[in-house]
């Protein structure tokens, strides 16, 4: 039952297993392969990676710079994972293996928060060199929600949330709850661009004024590498949990059976194991009382005189080989405990007072037999096993209100 448990318990977790480290190293290399592409595009549009140098060697190479490392270790985390470390290893193994757990927090919480800072940067519309930050720059953030809640925890993803909620507010306040977008006609464009190639004063002081105000027009491939990047991310980030969906929707059919089946057995061998205690309990309540008996006829035959004795010899060593190859207490002790597995040595380290007496009177109790049975094995009155019954719980220092039977029953 405890392999089928084993089991069970493996193949249901096998899915999930290292499923937050293989997150994690999705969007470590995923923010690398955008992250450059990003930077590559915008150095082809716009002439250069990022609209100021800050954000270039402050914001985007630490964080492409932690991500890579984080990638590193965990995907050497992964192939490591399941090894024992010990210490014919090496010193660098060991280390690796000792101090896993703070790795993998500093790894985690580094990979999300650099992101992160990135994130804030780009709604506050530094890395955007128009003004319409509030148009695309809330996707990541909006993804990074779900990232921080899966790896990070509910209470910094909400922390979080309440930061991107913050600054969209900000960033509408500053601009004015009633502000537009204007957008020029066809004409108007055709009639702008002209005047740029031509020079002419008035489309030059109207780019200078665009520039000033932080409404330089963005190039339409621009919104395109975005929106491409948050796709792809949500495609690669879906595909990820699908997965493990699915095969834990594979895992479950197979592992129900196996649950069934064990439990049909279960209830076969609870059934065995019933009938075979009622076998031993109505076979060494009959020893028990017949050894009584035994006992008693020895006891007074015990009483004759001499004389007597000799004519009843013969009787007499009958009844001591009868004796003799009846089970004594001890044996009786034994067969009990293959039923009741421990019973006596637990009573025994508890209450190391009891007598044997006492002993026999509460194994007939967890034998669930009848008072009127276990007054007759202990050839006492019903009377005097009440009063037995209430010494006996005095000596186990049970309260008032606690049943002796059931506190016997669940030892």
């Amino acid at each position: 039952m405890e392999q089928l448990l084993a089991s069970c318990k493996e193949q249901l977790l096998k899915p999930s297993k290292e499923a937050k480290r293989k997150l994690l190293i999705t969007l470590n290399v995923l923010y690398i392969l955008f992250a450059i592409f990003f930077l590559t595009s915008e150095k082809a549009a716009e002439g250069r990676a990022t609209p100021t140098d800050y954000l270039l060697y402050f914001v985007y190479l630490p964080a492409l710079s932690i991500n890579f490392l984080s990638a590193v270790y965990n995907l050497l985390a992964l192939r490591l994972n399941g090894i024992q470390y010990s210490v014919d290893k090496s010193a660098l193994t060991s280390w690796f293996g000792s101090n896993k757990p703070m790795l993998d927090q500093v790894t985690t919480w580094a990979s999300v928060l650099v992101v992160m800072y990135m994130s804030v940067n780009n709604m506050m519309g530094m890395g955007n060199p128009s003004n319409d930050a509030i148009i695309t720059d809330y996707a990541l953030a909006h993804s990074l929600i779900l990232v921080a809640y899966v790896l990070i925890g509910r209470i910094p993803a909400f922390i979080w949330f309440t930061m991107v909620v913050g600054i969209l507010t900000f960033n509408i306040n500053k601009n004015g709850w009633d502000y537009r977008f204007h957008y020029l006609t066809p004409t108007e464009v055709e009639k702008y661009e002209v005047g740029l190639v031509e020079n002419q004063q008035w489309a030059l002081d109207r780019e200078a004024e665009l520039v000033e105000s932080g409404l330089n027009p963005p190039r339409l491939t621009r919104y395109f590498n975005t929106w491409l990047i948050f796709i792809i991310s949500s495609l690669a980030i879906a595909y990820f949990f699908s997965g493990i969906t699915v095969n834990i929707l594979k895992i479950i059919p197979p592992v129900v059976n196996k649950i069934e089946r064990a439990m049909k057995d279960s209830i076969k061998i609870n059934k065995e194991l019933d009938q075979k205690q009622k076998e031993i309990t109505r076979s060494e309540v009959r020893i028990l009382y017949d050894d009584e008996i035994f006992q008693k006829i020895n006891h007074e035959i015990a009483k004759l005189d001499y004389r007597d004795k000799e004519k009843l010899r013969p009787i007499i060593q009958l009844i001591r080989d009868e004796v003799n190859k009846e089970l004594d207490w001890e044996q009786f002790k034994l067969n009990f405990d293959s039923v009741h597995s421990g019973f006596f040595q637990r009573i025994e380290d508890e209450y190391q007072s009891l007598t044997q007496s006492e002993k026999r009177h509460l194994a007939f109790i967890r034998m669930r037999l009848n008072n009127m049975e276990i007054a007759k094995l202990l050839d006492v009155k019903l009377e005097s096993l009440r009063s037995l019954r209430y010494r006996l719980k005095k000596k186990l220092e049970l309260p008032s209100d606690v049943n002796l039977s059931d506190h016997i029953w669940n030892i």
